[in-house]
């Protein structure tokens, strides 16, 4: 014979009945609850949907305004191809600045003069198919466009033996074996006069003078 229900289990069973009832499920959990015993359920957040990440933004490289140019066949003082025309293929890669070792003792208004005697040379007694630089630059920052072919396309040149593909030759006039070239002639080489960089715009320019 079991014991009446005492005082302690009387919020369970009636005083004096002889069990606790048995209750079914959802019974049993709202009591449980109503002593602490449990807590509601809470449904866990849906986990919020995956952003990924935002696409980097194309690479946009530095490029300086370009600066005019005089083209060979408007006036720039450099002979045109001895035969055949000049060759455009490939994409330049790198530019080749050197001086021209002419000296000097010339002004900015002989500068055409000194470019028609380098282009002269390079056509008669080198027997090049034209200037081999692809632009020049006087000490005034003046620009002309070297070897004929077009100022926007990658023309072959003859500058650099040994690395004339993919690459193009800027000549600054004058000799800076023991001095500095002009800050006017030296700041347009970097972004290169002729627009036959690669598709990104940018070109290294080594500075070999």
């Amino acid at each position: 014979m079991f014991a009446a229900a005492s005082a302690v289990t009387a919020d369970l069973a009636p005083p004096g009945a002889d069990v606790v009832l048995p209750l079914s499920k959802a019974e049993t959990e709202t009591q449980a609850m109503a002593y602490g015993f449990a807590k509601p359920y809470k449904p866990y957040k849906p986990y919020k949907p995956y952003k990924p990440y935002k696409p980097y933004k194309p690479y946009k490289p530095y490029i300086k305004p370009r600066p005019g140019i005089v083209p060979a066949g408007a006036g720039a003082p450099t002979r045109p191809c001895a035969s055949g025309g000049s060759s455009a293929r490939g994409t330049v890669q790198a530019a080749f600045v050197h001086h021209t070792a002419t000296g000097n003792r010339f002004t900015c208004a002989q500068s055409a003069s000194v470019l028609r005697s380098i282009s002269r040379y390079h056509v008669k007694s080198s027997r090049r198919r034209g200037i081999g630089y692809n632009s020049a630059v006087d000490p005034c920052g003046n620009i002309y466009e070297g070897r004929a072919g077009g100022v926007a396309k990658p023309v072959l040149g003859a500058h650099t033996r040994g690395f004339n593909t993919n690459s193009m030759g800027i000549a600054l006039l004058g000799t800076y074996s023991s001095t500095a070239p002009p800050r006017v002639a030296v700041e347009p080489s970097p972004n290169p006069p002729h627009g036959n960089s690669d598709s990104s715009g940018e070109t290294r320019s080594p500075r070999h003078i």
